[in-house]
């Protein structure tokens, strides 16, 4: 079977990653092949004792089998452990956006602290990796929808509470809360204005930002509506049935 060995690059400038495509013998044991991985590679970091293998951020010791979970076809194995998906990250914070419509639906991302949310501006070729989205202390989600501004609006987590504002965006952003009862979606269906003041927000609420609509969600583990008890599951017939 294939995988993919991720090396580091051995000049020490940068941090790149070069990828090695190998066969390896489904029910070997990884141990056994560290040797054989570094004589491929040309890195002596497959066989330094004490030298942690993973697939992607999934450790694996040298017992590990080919071709058993995580180490099957396709897999990708790197010294030390990679970084954790920011999907994973977000649903087991206790708050995270979720963009529900725009570009990049479907995305995830956590908030832990500040998060700055704007438009992704791609990095000028030769020019030393610099960006105005966000600080050194800020956590940023990037998406690429035209019609934000690229520091759009900024989140913050504080003893439990999450607050929006808006940082000086050109088109402004929206607030539209989770409506708890009809009455109180009739009273504003089209949301509020969020401006520079911290605006608070719950689960629920989605914010409205050029193209791009983000919702705020809790953790996957968090109880939701009670929902009725049934007794059993309980198939339709198809239309076309008739009684015997």
């Amino acid at each position: 079977m294939r995988i993919t060995l991720l090396t580091p690059e051995q000049s020490a400038t940068t941090s790149a990653l070069v990828a090695t495509d190998v066969e390896v013998r489904p029910g070997a044991r990884l141990g056994d092949l560290r040797a054989d991985l570094a004589r491929i590679t040309g890195h002596r970091g497959w066989t330094t004792p004490g030298a942690r293998l993973s697939v992607d951020h999934v450790a694996v010791d040298d017992e590990q089998p080919c071709g058993q979970p995580p180490l099957l076809a396709g897999a990708r194995l790197r010294i030390g452990r990679g970084p954790r998906p920011a999907d994973d990250d977000a649903i087991d914070a206790r708050r995270h956006l979720a963009v529900v419509e725009g570009p990049d639906c479907g995305a995830l991302r956590a908030v832990c602290g500040a998060l700055v949310v704007g438009r992704w501006v791609p990095e000028p070729p030769l020019v030393p990796r610099r960006s105005t989205l966000a600080t050194a202390h800020e956590r940023h989600l990037a998406l690429r929808d035209l019609s934000m501004s690229e520091r759009h609006v900024e989140l913050t987590l504080r003893r439990g509470e999450l607050a929006v504002r808006d940082v000086g965006s050109t088109n402004g952003t929206r607030l539209v809360r989770r409506s708890v009862s009809r009455r109180a979606a009739r009273r504003v269906p089209h949301g509020r204005a969020v401006h520079r003041r911290w605006v608070r927000v719950r689960p629920g609420d989605r914010l409205h930002l050029g193209a791009s609509v983000v919702e705020i969600r809790g953790p996957v583990t968090e109880a939701g509506p009670a929902l009725p008890r049934r007794s059993g599951l309980t198939v339709p017939a198809p239309a076309s049935a008739r009684p015997l």
